[in-house]
This record gives C-alpha cells, structure tokens and sequence, in this order.
C-alpha cells in the first residue's frame, strides 16, 4: 500500500508488486531492512504479509496476502529484468548506469498507472543519469515527471549560510551548521 497525492486527491492504493534498485547492493538492502522493520512492528500491516519476509542474500522478498510483493535489486544491466512492478524505487540515483537504467525502466511498463520514484544526493559529473534527468525536468517540464529537489540559488556563495538552508534540509533536525561549514572549507 502507498499513498498517491494526484491533482489534489490522495487515496490508497494496492500495490501488486515494488521493486527497489541501488547501487551498492547495500543500500538497497537497508531499506528493505527498513521496510521490513516498520511493517512487522505495525499491527495494521503486519496482518497483510503472507508468511515472514525472506532476509537470505540475494532472495530478498515481502510477500502480501494480496499477492503483492516487495523485492530488492542490485541496479545491475540485468538484475531487474523478467519483473513488472507499480512501484519502482531507485535509491542512490548518482549511482545507476545508463545500462542499469535502461534495464529497470521496463519494470513498471505492465502495470496501469504505475510509478517510478528515484531518490538521491547531487551526484558528480559521473551522475549521467541523474544529471540527464534533472536537465530534462528543468527545461522540458510535465505533468507526469515531477523533479523535487533540495539545493542553493545558482551562483551563491559557498559561504552564504542562508544558502546552506536551501541544500540542507537536515540543518537543525540531524545535522548542524558547523557540518554545513566544515564542508564547505572543504571544497575550496
């Protein structure tokens, strides 16, 4: 189940199938790990899962009496093939390849409304894919894609502590200004 916010009318939605993708393989099984965590300790999920969900590498899976499942991949040119989802998230986006990009988008293609959903820091100039996507969404937008991001005004500077606010929204809740400045000096 997940919450969908569409032209102002949010509902719940039964998922069929969500797969997760990152790169390193880590990352994707931390938040399996996670999600595992907050179903088995809620009394009005937990009675959905079919079973207990299966922690062996590489055989990761939650199973749903619906016949729903949640399952994990590493963001790989073929891991993710063979599988349809209505939901597939994409943690460290920096991180994916074209080919593990290319690879993944056929996964929600069978399924009706279905959704992608990337997460990320700023990436590097290696980030083809981030960077790709991020430029399309900026100069192309529309009303399917929507680019969410956190960052400083362009062409601020490194020292513009207001700035820091715009790239951090963790200033004040799990990290500190001082985190913010150390970084800073950092890059010069």
């Amino acid at each position: 189940f997940f919450f969908s916010s569409r032209r102002r009318h949010t509902r719940l939605l039964t998922v069929t199938g969500v797969q997760t993708c990152a790169l390193p393989i880590s990352k994707a099984l931390d938040t399996f790990q996670f999600v595992s965590e907050i179903i088995l300790g809620s009394d009005f999920l937990r009675p959905m899962l079919k079973g207990k969900p299966r922690l062996a590498n590489g055989q990761e899976v939650i199973n749903f009496q619906s016949g729903g499942q949640y399952r994990i991949a590493a963001a790989t040119r073929d891991s993710t093939r063979g599988f349809s989802a209505d939901l597939l998230y994409v943690d460290e986006l920096r991180e994916i390849t074209p080919d593990a990009w290319t690879a993944a988008r056929p996964v929600t293609r069978a399924k009706p409304n279905a959704q992608t959903w990337t997460t990320s820091n700023a990436g590097d100039a290696f980030s083809t894919v981030l960077l790709d996507l991020r430029n399309r969404a900026l100069e192309h937008p529309s009303e399917t894609f929507g680019w969410y991001e956190w960052s400083a005004p362009e062409r601020c500077k490194i020292w513009d502590r207001k700035a820091w606010l715009y790239a951090n929204p963790a200033v004040g809740h799990r990290s500190e200004e001082h985190t913010s400045e150390l970084q800073s000096q950092s890059t010069i």
